[in-house]
């Protein structure tokens, strides 16, 4: 793949992320409602990110250990570290867009409920951007990654040859 398709990719990337951001803060200007609904909405925050940080705990610890397996393993059959590296790059992403859509769900929806309250087209424009942000952020991030493995260990990359 020749520079320029890399810098395009990456640049798409970009634009893809800013575009996340961008819904993102769109929907942290709309209003969380009264007291009471705040009240729950950080409830609901909080419980899950009490669940991401336990999956993302044994999420890690199944990397960890695939990552070794794929590291060992013969290179002539595909494996080997550099394999074992993109594995742990897209896992990585994969994580981040998680953690970000999960963010951005939490906290769109009280006000999307709150949008409810007063308009339904209003309360289905914050519900679908909060997709859009995960969305985006699984685009961005995975075409980053990609464009920067293949960049890394394409020929003229710096790691061209096993690692």
């Amino acid at each position: 793949m020749d520079n320029s398709s890399l810098f395009v990719a990456i640049i798409a990337s970009v634009f893809a992320l800013g575009f996340a951001l961008a819904k993102y803060k769109a929907i942290m200007k709309r209003d969380e409602g009264n007291e009471k609904m705040k009240e729950i909405a950080k409830m609901i925050q909080d419980g899950a990110f009490a669940f991401l940080k336990a999956e993302y705990t044994w999420l890690s610890v199944f990397v960890g250990i695939v990552f070794v397996a794929i590291a060992i393993s013969p290179t002539d059959q595909g494996l080997g570290i550099r394999t074992a590296i993109a594995f742990a790059s897209g896992a990585f992403a994969s994580g981040l867009a998680g953690f970000f859509g999960m963010y951005t769900a939490t906290r769109s929806a009280v006000r999307t409920a709150e949008a409810a309250r007063t308009n339904l087209k209003h309360a289905l424009a914050v519900s679908f951007s909060s997709g859009i942000v995960m969305g985006f952020c699984v685009v961005g991030l995975g075409l980053l990654g990609i464009a920067i493995l293949v960049f890394l260990y394409s020929q003229g990359g710096p790691i061209t040859e096993g690692v």
